[in-house]
């Protein structure tokens, strides 16, 4: 660069956690937000082919679920051989072991969420009145930051 330039700087493809731990900021409508989730397995859980599968494919139990939704095949095969299927090639699936799954994931969403005890609309209330005040010692650009990723995680 000569000087006066203008220097720019590219934080890569980062979700909102990591560019609010690693940068101090998060970006509302980051097109690059993800949300980790965790496949809980007890030991009664992890036998039979699901145990096999999990010898081929030890980090299956983890996905990282981007907003469009999309979750991988083995996350999805391990959900499904959890809640009853027992072909794990097979087309069409057990409408009964889809719902189980679907409310698995939905309760370790809600598990999730219950780690950020404000409500959806007292932080948009928050955030609406922060726009609106000069910064304080209680009002920093991290804790903005920290409201829109909670926000964003809701």
């Amino acid at each position: 660069y000569k000087a006066g330039d203008e220097v720019l700087i590219s934080y890569g493809i980062r979700s909102n956690p990591k560019l609010l731990l690693g940068y101090g900021f998060a970006l509302p409508d980051n097109e690059f937000e993800s949300i980790g989730l965790q496949i809980e397995l007890n030991e009664e859980d992890r036998k039979g082919k699901l145990l096999e599968f999990l010898k081929r494919s030890p980090n299956a139990t983890f996905a990282r679920i981007t907003l469009d939704a999309t979750l991988n095949h083995d996350f999805l095969t391990v959900l499904r051989l959890k809640h009853g299927a027992t072909d794990i090639d097979a087309v069409d699936v057990d409408p009964w072991v889809e719902f189980r799954l679907r409310l698995d994931i939905l309760r370790t969403i809600e598990r999730l969420l219950n780690r950020y005890p404000t409500s959806l609309a007292y932080d948009l209330n928050l955030l609406r009145q922060w726009s609106t005040l000069p910064s304080t010692p209680t009002r920093t650009a991290g804790s903005l930051s920290a409201v829109i990723f909670r926000v964003e995680i809701k």
